[in-house]
């Protein structure tokens, strides 16, 4: 295949990954006769595809990185608390720019409809949350884990922090499958959390906890 003429290469503000733009100098008449076969919305198109794809794959390899090393240090350790301190605080150095808010909530032994905040790493979170309340009492009363794209679309939503944008709420259960507390992480971008998200979480929480 032939390249033409008026195509650069530029560093996307994506990971700094570099890859060949083409200007839309050319229109299709000289496309062909420069015999492309594609284009150049079509090499602009794969050129974002592949930069899409390259995230996806650093994630995956961030989160396969970092289970390993919970389970390292958690290995023979049985206290509830430090199995979930180590997990927000692995999990919040592990994604630093996506991550602003990361810890438990843990079911009341004393008022079981209610979430009472437990380790966490970010800013000061709600002390308290009613089970169907935003996201967090939603997961809770649901059992499922919840992926919210934009909080503030919420009719229910708790704002602890303004700042939080979007949301992914975890279920932990004990091995018996009694929820003991749900996992909560809110980042200040919209649309932060995926399926690849949701489904490297629940490993992780059905590993430590399960």
């Amino acid at each position: 295949m032939r390249h033409w003429g008026g195509f650069y290469s530029f560093f996307g503000a994506i990971n700094n990954v570099a890859g060949p733009i083409c200007c839309n100098d050319l229109d299709q008449s000289q496309l062909q006769e420069a015999g492309c076969e594609f284009s150049p919305a079509q090499v602009i198109e794969s050129h974002f595809s592949r930069i899409i794809w390259d995230k996806l794959l650093e994630k995956s390899e961030i989160y396969n990185e970092v289970t390993g090393q919970i389970l390292a240090v958690l290995d023979g350790e049985e206290n509830i608390t430090a199995r979930m301190a180590t997990v927000a605080c692995l999990l919040s150095q592990a994604f630093p720019d996506t991550y602003y808010w990361t810890g438990f909530y843990v079911v009341d032994p004393q008022n079981r409809q209610e979430l009472v905040v437990g380790p966490y790493q970010g800013t000061l979170g709600c002390l308290r949350i009613a089970f169907g309340r935003g996201v967090c009492g939603a997961a809770a009363l649901s059992g499922e884990t919840q992926v919210v794209e934009d909080v503030h679309a919420l009719k229910n939503h708790i704002a602890c922090d303004s700042r939080s944008n979007s949301e992914i709420v975890v279920p932990v259960h004990d091995p018996a499958g009694t929820l003991v507390a749900v996992f909560d992480v809110d980042s200040t971008q919209f649309s932060a959390f995926d399926e690849t998200d949701k489904s490297y979480l629940e490993n992780i929480i059905s590993k430590v906890f399960g």
